[in-house]
């Protein structure tokens, strides 16, 4: 009986914009599992307003680990300390965010661990300990070993110990990406891995609420590029804004946040080509109304640079809420979710640092519009990536975990 199964749900932020987990815990509340989810905060405690059901809560801490930090070096001098501290603060916020939550008492029995990325990992063994019975699942949104930016030796020696020492007490491990399950799975010598993509929730957007194209107010002989996601370096889009210099009618659009050091630094390339009018930073819509707010877009871009193996493996976000609006896209030809574009004709892949690559894509793209997204495909692809599909596999996994047919 499904409704006494109580899951935690372990994440190092304060999940106001971690899709992700969202979606995990409004899968897991509608097939009646109750949910505790434990969040952290840093400055302010965030009220969640995602889910509105009985059978879930919220728990939430406040962490930060690099003030913390700051006390412990606090007998340093300052030049060592800004030195030291960014690679001390890589090893202590692991033991920072275990102290957090390592007496943390529930007063049911607890069924199901499931720890968000490898900082969660080992509050989940140590909740497996001291509940037995208990199952846990460890979804590992990165390639931890292979990190943006990339790791050094010495951390990568940790993370490999860390994680995995974590996944010998791991019932089932999940990753975004069947590339980066593949190899986990060979590094850590586990039973096969799960993958669960990172699909979309669709809903419509508000009566009266124009689409995205409509609020960029461009002339129809503008060619609108939309890249999705937060603006930061190793996105490629620092290669992209220099081609917008000879292609005065290609308009770049982010839609999402930005690191502000990337940001001005992107602002100083744009404001030194003068094409200011060709770049447009939109703020978030509701992850649920992205795909809504999208259709339409000329071409969709993918221009993550492979500069680690957790970029060329990854199957990002923006990938499905593009593919589900049904938006031509160019993707870098070094990711390996090229290889799906081209598998379900969703657009074509090109060299990001060649501008003549660049150019020609569009132009394909443009001549070849009607091609793409033939009824089959598309259906064929959604049977595998969407949400529901994605859900299905979710709750199989913790079905199976719980004894629950």
């Amino acid at each position: 009986m499904i409704k006494n199964k109580l899951v935690v749900v372990l994440v190092s932020n304060d999940c106001e914009y971690d899709n992700r987990v969202q979606k995990t815990v409004k899968a897991l509340c509608s097939n009646g599992y109750t949910v505790i989810l434990n969040t952290v905060y840093k400055k302010k405690n965030i009220k969640l307003s995602f889910l509105d059901v009985e059978q879930f809560s919220i728990e939430s801490k406040f962490w930060n680990p690099s003030s913390s930090t700051d006390k412990l070096l606090k007998l340093i001098p300052k030049k060592i300390k800004k030195k030291v501290k960014p690679s001390f603060l890589k090893y202590y916020r692991y033991l920072s965010y275990t102290n957090l939550w390592k007496n943390e008492i529930y007063s049911e029995s607890l069924d199901v661990i499931i720890a968000n990325d490898l900082i969660t990992l080992p509050v989940g063994v140590l909740l497996k300990k001291k509940y037995p019975n208990s199952k846990l699942v460890y979804d590992a949104h990165e390639y931890e070993l292979h990190r943006m930016p990339p790791l050094t030796g010495l951390n990568k020696l940790f993370v490999r110990g860390l994680e995995g020492f974590c996944i010998r007490y791991c019932d089932d491990i999940i990753t975004c990406s069947h590339y980066i399950a593949n190899e986990m799975q060979q590094i850590y010598e586990t039973a096969p891995i799960s993958c669960i993509y990172n699909s979309p929730s669709i809903d419509r957007l508000p009566v009266g609420k124009n689409r995205l194209r409509d609020d960029l107010k461009l002339g129809s002989d503008s060619i609108v590029l939309l890249h999705v996601g937060k603006l930061t370096y190793g996105r490629g889009i620092e290669v992209i804004v220099r081609y917008l210099k000879d292609l005065p009618n290609v308009h770049l659009v982010n839609l999402g946040g930005w690191d502000n050091t990337f940001k001005a630094d992107i602002d100083t390339v744009i404001d030194d080509l003068n094409i200011k009018s060709q770049v447009h930073f939109l703020e978030p819509v509701p992850p649920n109304n992205v795909v809504d707010y999208i259709k339409g877009i000329d071409i969709g871009i993918i221009s993550i640079e492979s500069m680690t193996k957790s970029y060329e493996y990854s199957m990002p976000n923006k990938l499905f809420e593009m593919s589900f609006a049904k938006i031509p896209i160019m993707v870098n030809k070094d990711l390996k979710c090229a290889n799906l574009v081209k598998e379900y004709n969703l657009g074509f892949d090109f060299d990001i640092y060649s501008f003549d690559s660049f150019e020609a894509t569009i132009k394909s793209i443009l001549e070849n519009k009607e091609n793409f997204y033939n009824q089959k495909c598309f259906n064929d692809f959604s049977k595998i990536y969407s949400l529901n599909a994605q859900e299905k596999k979710l709750i199989n996994i913790v079905n199976n975990l719980t004894n629950v047919n």
